[in-house]
C-alpha cells in the first residue's frame, strides 16, 4: 500500500468516505438470488452501443471494466414482462407464469416457479416455437465460479410443408467479479456471467433435410446490486449455414424500469394492415405489401430468427395508402426471417422463409 501524503490527510472527509466505499465495492462479490427472477410489470430498455474497440476484458477476481467511453448508436428496444394471457400463442405454454415482449417483435415464455427460470419457447405473430425439452436460463443462488449446463429441443412448422428441428446447449458461468464503470460514468460492484449457447436448426421437407443453420454465441453480462437485470452486455455470434459462416458482435447497455411502473398507452393507428410476403418461401427476392388509412412515419425492418436486424426497407413519413416494396435477400443465408412494420404505436410482425 502506498504511503499517505500530507495532501491526502488534508482531503475532505467526504472524499475519504467515497474512496473507502469505492474500494469496498470493488472487492464485494455479487450473489444473484431468486429475487432476481422476472415478475409481471418488470421492464428494461436496451441501447445498442458502438462496438468499436470494446471487448470483455479479463476474467477472474477484482477486475475493473471501464466502459465509460462507449457511445450509443441511437437504436434501442424495450422488454416488458406481461401476463402470458396477453401474448399470442399463450395456450401453447400452460406452465408459463410470465412472458416478455421484445418491443413488439416476439414474446418469450418463462416458468419461474422454482429456484430456476426455464424458457418454454417463443411466439411470433403467426407461428410459435415450443420447447419439448425446456431451456434453463437462470439458477439461484448464482455467483463467482458458479456454473450450470443445460440442453433443449424444439420442433415447429413454417408452413408449406416445412418442418424445423431445433436442438441446443447452453452453459452459464460466473467467470469474473470486480468493478464496472458504465457509459454514464457510474461505478458499481459487478458480477460477470459468461453464457455460451449453441443451436442447430434443420429444415425438413417431406422428411428430407434441406438445410441446417448452426449458431454459436458467447455473451458476457454484467450484474450489479442496483439492478435486477444485467446492466451491460457484449455478445459474439457465429452463424453457419451449410458451411457459409458469418459473424456479428453486439454491445448492449440496459436501463431498468421499476416493477409496477407502466408505460402510457400507445396510440394505435386504425386501418393498418401488413400482408403476407409473396412469394413465400422465396429465393432470393420477395415483395412485401401493406395498407394504412392514416399518414404517419413508418419503418419496415427485416430481422433474423435471433432478433438481429439485417435490413431496413422503409424509414420515412408516408401518407395514407397502399404500398409495396421488394426485398432482395441474395446476400443472406437460408432460414426464417421476420419483417416488422411500425407506424406510431402500431406494430405488426410476420415471418417469411428464404430457401436457397
Amino acid at each position: 500500500m502506498k504511503e499517505l501524503t500530507m495532501k491526502t490527510y488534508l482531503l475532505p472527509l467526504k472524499f475519504l468516505l467515497t474512496a473507502l466505499l469505492f474500494a469496498s465495492a470493488i472487492n464485494a462479490q455479487i450473489i444473484l438470488n431468486s429475487d432476481r427472477k422476472p415478475v409481471l410489470g418488470d421492464s428494461f430498455t436496451t441501447k445498442y452501443m458502438d462496438t468499436t474497440g470494446v471487448n470483455e476484458g479479463a476474467s477472474g477476481s477484482n477486475i475493473t471494466w471501464d466502459f465509460s467511453n462507449v457511445t450509443a448508436t441511437g437504436e434501442q428496444w424495450t422488454a416488458q414482462y406481461v401476463n402470458p394471457s396477453e401474448a399470442p400463442g399463450d395456450s401453447l405454454f400452460p406452465d408459463a407464469d410470465v412472458a416478455v415482449n421484445y418491443d413488439g417483435l416476439s414474446y418469450s415464455f418463462y416458468d419461474t416457479e422454482s429456484n430456476t427460470v426455464h424458457s418454454l419457447g417463443m411466439a411470433y405473430e403467426d407461428f410459435s416455437i415450443v420447447y419439448f425439452n425446456t431451456e434453463k436460463i437462470s439458477e439461484y443462488p448464482f455467483t463467482f465460479n458458479s456454473t450450470f449446463l443445460d440442453n433443449f429441443q424444439a420442433q415447429y412448422e413454417l408452413g408449406e410443408g416445412l418442418i424445423v428441428h431445433n436442438i441446443g446447449i447452453t452453459q452459464f458461468t460466473g467467470d469474473a467479479f470486480g468493478n464496472i464503470i458504465l457509459p454514464d460514468g457510474s461505478n458499481h460492484a459487478a458480477l460477470r456471467v459468461k453464457i455460451f449457447r449453441q443451436t442447430a436448426d434443420t429444415i425438413f421437407v417431406a422428411g428430407i433435410p434441406l438445410s441446417t443453420t448452426e449458431v454459436k454465441s458467447t455473451t458476457y453480462e454484467w450484474y450489479t446490486n442496483e439492478s435486477k437485470f444485467p446492466v451491460f452486455g457484449i455478445s459474439y455470434l457465429e452463424i453457419n449455414v451449410n458451411g457459409n459462416i458469418t459473424t456479428d458482435k453486439k454491445v448492449d447497455y440496459n436501463t431498468e424500469t421499476p416493477t409496477a411502473v407502466k408505460d402510457e398507452p400507445k396510440q394505435v393507428v386504425s386501418g393498418f394492415e401488413l400482408l403476407q410476403n409473396y412469394p413465400n418461401p422465396f429465393n432470393p427476392s420477395t415483395k412485401i405489401s401493406w395498407h394504412t388509412s392514416v399518414g404517419s412515419h413508418q419503418t419496415l425492418k427485416i430481422y433474423n430468427i435471433l432478433g438481429t436486424e439485417v435490413a431496413t426497407l422503409v424509414d420515412e413519413y408516408k401518407p395514407a395508402g397502399s404500398y409495396e416494396v421488394a426485398f432482395d435477400a441474395s446476400k443472406l443465408s437460408s432460414g426464417v426471417y421476420l419483417y416488422r412494420l411500425q407506424s406510431g404505436g402500431n406494430i405488426i410482425t410476420k415471418k417469411m422463409t428464404l430457401i436457397k
